[in-house]
């Protein structure tokens, strides 16, 4: 099982979801992945467009990257601050590069 998926177990006496029985003892999961494809929070969810994630008014909530909890990505903050770290460089080499004249 990979670590994006957090298996439940369904109470005894089962539950109804979205019209759904599932008997208790049913093990059911969430695929992170299939949330960053939902058409009902994304436009054309199979389109290339990293921009999709600035201005959507469900994306905090629709996005894992990393997974969460105590099963979540090791190297999160070492990614975020790495990130962070190139666009400040980025940004650097821009203002730099605006001062020169040739």
């Amino acid at each position: 099982m990979s670590s994006n998926q957090h298996p439940k177990e369904v109470p005894e006496g089962g539950v109804t979801m979205q019209g759904h029985f599932l008997p208790g003892g049913t093990v059911v999961f969430t695929s992170f992945g299939g949330t960053h494809i939902d058409p009902n929070v994304w436009e054309e969810p199979y389109r290339f467009n990293p921009g999709r994630f600035i201005d959507a008014p469900d994306a905090k909530r629709s996005i894992c990257a990393f997974s969460a909890g105590v099963r979540g990505c090791p190297g999160r903050n070492l990614s975020l601050m790495e990130m962070m770290t190139d666009i400040g460089q980025y940004a650097q080499g821009l203002q730099s590069g605006a001062a020169r004249t040739t």
